[in-house]
C-alpha cells in the first residue's frame, strides 16, 4: 500500500514538474520574440550611408571623349530610386544633355530607356532626392584642373585614397558641400560635389571616405591614353 502511494506522488511529482516546464519553456520562447522585434528598431542615418533613403545601387559607367572615341574610366555606385540627370561630351568640349535623362526622372527610368546601352561615356551626373541631398559627378582633364590647384585652393584639404588612386576632399562652409577630387589616371580626375541634410548628421571626413570608396576605376593602361 505504501509502496503504492508513494508511486502516485512520484508520478505527481513529475506531472507537476513536467507543468511548471513547459510554462517556462513558453515565457522563455515568448522573451525571445520580444528580444527578435527589439533587435531592429528604427532606421537611422549612419556614416556609412551616402545616399539617405537610397534603394538598390546600380554601377554606372563614367567616362569621357579621347582619342576620337568615347572612353570609360570608372563606375560608380549610384541609387535607382533618385532623380537622376547627365550629360556626355561629344568632342572632349561641349556638353549635351543624355536623351534617356531628360525631365530628371529616377534612375532606373533611365536605366530602362537604355542609358548603359549607348555609344557615349557618362561624363556628368547629378543625383538628387526630395529631403536635399545633393550629389554631383564630373570627369575632367587633369590638365586643367589638378590635384596642387585643390590643395593649393583648400590646404585644409585631407587626403584620401592610395598611391594609385589618390584624393583630397575639404568641406566648404560657404556652401555646406564636400568637395573631392578623385585621380582616376594621370590624364583626368573625377570631381564630386556632395550636398545635402546628411553631411549635418555625419562626421564629414567618414563621408567622404564613402564618396571615396563608390567610385570603382577602370584599370590604368597607360599605352591606351
Amino acid at each position: 500500500m505504501i509502496k503504492k502511494w508513494f508511486c502516485r506522488l512520484a508520478v505527481m511529482a513529475l506531472l507537476a514538474w513536467a507543468a511548471g516546464y513547459e510554462r517556462k519553456a513558453l515565457s522563455k520562447a515568448a522573451s525571445a520574440i520580444n528580444i527578435q522585434r527589439d533587435k531592429y528598431p528604427e532606421p537611422v542615418i549612419t556614416p556609412s550611408d551616402v545616399y539617405p533613403g537610397g534603394g538598390e545601387l546600380e554601377d554606372i559607367p563614367m567616362g569621357t571623349f579621347h582619342n576620337g572615341k568615347q572612353k570609360t574610366l570608372c563606375s560608380i555606385k549610384m541609387p535607382k530610386n533618385y532623380h537622376f540627370r547627365a550629360g556626355y561630351t561629344p568632342d572632349g568640349l561641349t556638353s549635351v544633355m543624355i536623351e534617356e535623362t531628360a525631365g530628371g526622372g529616377m534612375l532606373e527610368s533611365a536605366l530602362e530607356r537604355g542609358l548603359t546601352e549607348q555609344l557615349y561615356a557618362v561624363c556628368r551626373a547629378r543625383l538628387k532626392d526630395s529631403g536635399g541631398t545633393d550629389v554631383e559627378f564630373a570627369v575632367i582633364s587633369t590638365a586643367g584642373w589638378t590635384m596642387e590647384n585643390l590643395k593649393g585652393y583648400a590646404p585644409d584639404a585631407v587626403k584620401l585614397g592610395n598611391s594609385r588612386n589618390p584624393a583630397v576632399c575639404y568641406k566648404a562652409s560657404y556652401t555646406e558641400a564636400i568637395h573631392l577630387y578623385y585621380c582616376l589616371n594621370p590624364a583626368y580626375a573625377l570631381l564630386i560635389r556632395y550636398q545635402g541634410r546628411h553631411l549635418k548628421q555625419s562626421e564629414w571626413k567618414q563621408l567622404a571616405e564613402n564618396l571615396y570608396a563608390l567610385v570603382e576605376p577602370v584599370p590604368d593602361k597607360r599605352n591606351e591614353l
